[in-house]
Formats: structure tokens, sequence, C-alpha cells
């Protein structure tokens, strides 16, 4: 069904644009009437995507994918600011809607702004499309909506949000020294192999001496990428995706060995902690029953072996049990992790502490991060 912006006045004499979906422009101008306000004028223009010029689309080459982190960060900071401002909750997604400079999210905010102003509720106004937020994100807004916290709501997500951000481009950063350095001797090493040591064999060749070992086996190593590069490509690429396996699998054995990893595996226990603990943290923020919050937290997790731990100790609350002791039996959480939580359960102040373990896991993920930066350059200089 087509949208229309509808300008009107409303009860407190103050001009409003809402967005109503309607038949044609008089049935756009009934419905705002049935609502209250004094229509004077009708716009036909569309808040999606179709109105973008196709050079400001975004395409997705591999799925569908919703907005990224930062785009997110930014509705998420916008709707915290208009609603502390005492915007009401669907001006502020509207105002929210037309600072988004995502073209899919500026509609999706739009859409359910105009949604919430017909009486839907939040789950119904933002439910014509999956792939935008979050599915937690969706359960966190209709949390602060309902329990008229949704001002907090967006700050806390917004909070946690540009954590998430501030991690990852550290990481980014961390890792631009060590990358030009490996790409540096990746291009030494191609340059022995394929300009010095052919320069020098004729030098050993002239005078009948064998050449030393370290030339040897450059030469060798240059006829073979040469000769054999078909070969080279593929166990290249074998490599590759070994690697690529090891690292993103969900595989238990292969779970474990990255847990298993020196440094690195640290650096995973502290990621996955964080991310349970935050989204542990923001669903109790927002009023929802522990087993609700736990349920989500499982799913934040990107190993199965979290996310089992998770799922463990939601069964140990429901059987009766205390959540504290199920974290900290597990040897999978780390002990900054495990202790604020069952310091939390035990003061009544579990959502608050379970923030402020992700954000020392966080912490402590940052450090792992850095130590592991420093070995680097020794290393690939060796």
């Amino acid at each position: 069904m087509p949208e229309f912006h509808v300008k009107a006045f409303g009860a407190d004499g103050r001009t409003l644009v809402e967005t109503i979906d309607a038949a044609d422009p008089a049935a756009a101008l009934a419905a705002a009437r049935a609502q209250g306000l004094t229509a004077f004028a009708v716009d036909a223009a569309r808040i999606d995507d179709a109105a973008e010029p196709w050079w400001k689309r975004d395409y997705q080459l591999f799925g569908a994918r919703g907005p990224n982190a930062k785009a997110l960060l930014n509705a998420w900071s916008a709707l915290a600011d208009l609603l502390e401002a005492g915007l009401p909750v669907r001006d502020a997604l509207r105002s929210a809607a037309e600072d988004a400079q995502d073209p899919r999210l500026r509609a999706y905010l739009g859409r359910a702004a105009a949604k919430l102003s017909q009486g839907a509720a939040p789950d119904a106004a933002f439910a014509d499309d999956a792939t935008i937020f979050p599915a937690r994100h969706l359960r966190l807004f209709d949390l602060g909506f309902r329990t008229n916290r949704l001002a907090k709501v967006a700050r806390n997500v917004a909070s946690a949000l540009a954590r998430e951000i501030e991690a990852r481009e550290a990481v980014s950063s961390a890792l631009v020294y060590p990358v030009m350095l490996m790409v540096a001797a990746g291009l030494v090493f191609l340059g022995l192999i394929f300009f010095l040591a052919p320069a020098l064999e004729p030098v050993f060749l002239a005078t009948g001496a064998a050449p030393p070992a370290a030339l040897s086996a450059m030469l060798a190593a240059q006829r073979f990428l040469v000769d054999q590069w078909a070969i080279a490509l593929a166990v290249f690429a074998v490599l590759a995706l070994g690697l690529r396996r090891l690292l993103s699998s969900s595989a238990a054995p292969l779970e474990r060995l990255r847990f298993r990893l020196p440094l690195f595996g640290k650096l995973l226990r502290q990621r996955e902690a964080a991310a349970v603990a935050n989204t542990l943290g923001l669903m109790l923020e927002s009023g929802a029953p522990l087993l609700e919050a736990l349920e989500n937290a499982a799913r934040s997790a990107q190993t199965q072996a979290f996310q089992a731990a998770a799922t463990s100790a939601a069964e140990a609350v429901r059987n009766g049990g205390r959540l504290g002791p199920a974290f900290e039996q597990n040897s999978l959480f780390p002990n900054n992790v495990a202790r604020l939580i069952a310091l939390g359960e035990r003061t009544n102040r579990l959502g608050e502490l379970a923030l402020r373990a992700a954000q020392l896991a966080e912490s402590a993920a940052a450090a792992q991060v850095q130590a592991i930066v420093k070995l680097l350059p020794p290393i690939l200089t060796l």
C-alpha cells in the first residue's frame, strides 16, 4: 500500500508530519483526521529505498545484510538523545530516520514510526524486515517501550555498540604494522628468489664452487614456483582454507583447539564472555525476565561452547539453582566475569554488574590484542 506524508496540526498546535499507509491521498487525509489531527497537506513521496538515486543505494552481493554497526550506533544514539530530551517515541523515531545515512535504515525507522503512530505494537511496527535490526535489538526496543524505559535502553544499547566498534577498530589499527611487516617480508622474499638468487648463481657456476645452502634453497623455491605454479597455488589455497576453517568452524574439536591456543585462546574466551555478559546485562536492564535474558545471551555467543554454557546456566536457574555458581563452575568463563555475575546475583544488581563484567572482559581482550601485537614483529623478524 502506498505511503503518504500528511502535514497536520496536532492537538497542542504543533505542526506534525505523519507517514500514513493509505490507498490514495483522500484516504490518508481521512486517517489523519481519525487520529485527531487537522491535516492541511499531503505528499505522496515515499520514504523507502526507491527514493534514493541508484548511485546512492547500497547493493549486497552476498545476500541480505543489515546496516553496519556504526549506522546502528548512530540510530540508537540519536534515539537516546531525542527521548532523553522528552520527544515522543514516534517523533524520536522519525527524527532518527531522517538523520540516518543508510537508506534501508532510514526507510525502516520511518515505516516503524508511521506504524506506531497508527497504534501498532512495537513488535508489529518493526516486523516488516528482519535484516535491518538484530533480533535482540528489536526485543530490547519492545521491552523499553512497554516498561517506559526506552530512553535508558537506547542509551545502554548505544554504549554497548560504541564499545564493540572501539574494540574492533583497536584490533584493526593494532594489526596495521604487523600486516605491513608481513607484506614487506613477502615482497623481500620474492625479490630474493626471483632476482638476487638467479643473479648470484652464475658466479658460483663460473668458479665451479657449490653455492651456499641458503642460495640453493632459494633457487629451488624459484624453480618450484615457476615450474609448478599450479601446485603452489593449490597448496596455498588449502592452507588458507584450513586456517579459515580453524578460525571460524563451530565443530567442537576445532573450538576446543582454538580455546587452547597460546594467547589467542584467552582472547577468544574474553570476547565470547563479553558478548554473553553484555547481552545478559542489556536484557535485564531493559526489564526482561532472567530466563529470557539468558536465552538471548546464549544466542549472542559465536561459539557452540559458550552457547552451551549459557544454555546450561539457564537450565540451572530454571531448575531452581543460582546463576552465579553456574558461571563460576564453568571453566570457559573468565574469573573476572564469573565473579561479577555472582556478586550481581547476591546483591540484586545483576543487570548492572553484568554490563560491568562485559566492559572488563572487553578491556582484557583489548589488552590481550596488544600483547599479541607486541610479539608479532620479533617473530616475523626472526
